[in-house]
C-alpha cells in the first residue's frame, strides 16, 4: 500500500460518516504484532515499522476510544469493522494461582469476603465484565508500551459473606491484543 493510499484510509476512516461507536482495526505493513512477538513488540526493521505501531497492529477500538499514535512516516491505517465479538485471554490461574494464592492478594480477597471456593464465580464475573465494558467503551486508556495498549476498567464489587452489605471500589488492568482480544493482565485490584 502506498503512502497516499495509507493517508487516504486514515483520513477517510477517521473523518467520515462513522459515528463514535463504530469499530476500527488498526493495521500496518508489518507482519509483526503482539501475538507474533510473544507479548513484547519490537521494531520491524524489514518494513521500518516502529514498536508502537507493532504493539497496536491489528488491535480494535471504537472510534471514540482509539489511541492516536500516528507519527511521521507512520505506515498505519484503520479498517472499519461491521461485527465485533470480543474474546479474552484470561487463564483461570490468574484467579487460582494469583488472587487466591499470593499472600497479599488472598488477604485482599478475604477483606471483601471472598474465599478460594469463590474462584470460578470471580473468574466468570471478571471475564464477562471486561468484555461488556470494552464493548461499551467504559474504560480508560493507559500507557502504550512494548507490551501493548493498557486499559483500566473501574467498578464496584459487591462483598461476600461477612461483607455482603458492602461495596468495594476495584479495577482491572488489561492489554488490548490483536484480533479482537483483551488480555486480562491484573484481574482485580482494590482501590
Amino acid at each position: 500500500m502506498g503512502v497516499f493510499s495509507s493517508l487516504y484510509n486514515v483520513f477517510s476512516n477517521l473523518f467520515s460518516v462513522y459515528d463514535d461507536n463504530a469499530w476500527f482495526q488498526r493495521k500496518n505493513v508489518s507482519k509483526l504484532d503482539l501475538e507474533v512477538c510473544n507479548g513484547e513488540a519490537r521494531d520491524d526493521l524489514s518494513t521500518r515499522t516502529c514498536w508502537k505501531c507493532v504493539a497496536l497492529n491489528r488491535t480494535i477500538f471504537q472510534k471514540r476510544k482509539m489511541p492516536n499514535f500516528f507519527h511521521k512516516n507512520c505506515k498505519c491505517w484503520h479498517d472499519f469493522l461491521r461485527n465485533v465479538e470480543i474474546s479474552s485471554i484470561f487463564p483461570m490461574e490468574k484467579i487460582t494461582k494469583y488472587l487466591f494464592f499470593d499472600k497479599d492478594k488472598k488477604a485482599m480477597m478475604r477483606s471483601m469476603g471472598y474465599i478460594p471456593d469463590d474462584a470460578e464465580v470471580i473468574y466468570k464475573y471478571i471475564d464477562s465484565y471486561v468484555k461488556e465494558k470494552f464493548v461499551s467503551g467504559d474504560f480508560e486508556l493507559q500507557v502504550l508500551n512494548k507490551h501493548g495498549q493498557h486499559i483500566t476498567m473501574r467498578f464496584l464489587l459487591d462483598g461476600a459473606r461477612d461483607h455482603i452489605n458492602e461495596k468495594f471500589a476495584c479495577h482491572i488492568g488489561c492489554v488490548v491484543w490483536p484480533n479482537v482480544q483483551i488480555r486480562i493482565a491484573t484481574p482485580l485490584l482494590q482501590d
